[in-house]
Parts: structure tokens; sequence; C-alpha cells
């Protein structure tokens, strides 16, 4: 899970759904065994919006089971 605790974060996943991350909010990644795409690329992209500085923690879960399936979204 990646939790920002300072500025704006965002994360886009390998089929392009975006989303942006403020102090308090959580996100769930499950890219686990992911594939290259056409590019070659593997996995997401992330950075800070603005030009102010992030800082996040991301917590790992030893147990945790990935469910391959997408996220639901409002």
């Amino acid at each position: 899970m990646d939790h920002p605790i300072q500025g704006v974060l965002f994360i886009q996943s390998m089929d392009g759904s975006r989303v942006e991350l403020n102090p308090g909010d959580a996100l769930l990644s499950e890219d686990v065994g992911t594939k290259a795409d056409s590019k070659g690329h593997i996995g997401h992209l992330s950075g800070n919006v603005g030009d102010g500085p992030v800082a996040y923690m991301i917590t790992q879960f030893a147990s945790a089971q990935p469910h391959h399936e997408a996220c639901q979204t409002e």
C-alpha cells in the first residue's frame, strides 16, 4: 500500500489508469507478475504532482495474495 504523508503523488498503471494521492489517502497495488508491454515496459509509473516534495510510506504484506482483478472505481 502507498500512503502519502506530504505532497501529492501520482501512480499510473500499465493500462493507463492514473490516480493522484493526497496525504491520508491509501492505494493498494497488486502489480506482481506483470508482463512487458509492446515497448518492453514493466510495472507502473509514479511521481510527484507539482513542485513540492513528496514523502510517502509503502507498506508490504508478506502473506497477501494478489487477486489479479481490476480495481473498482467510483
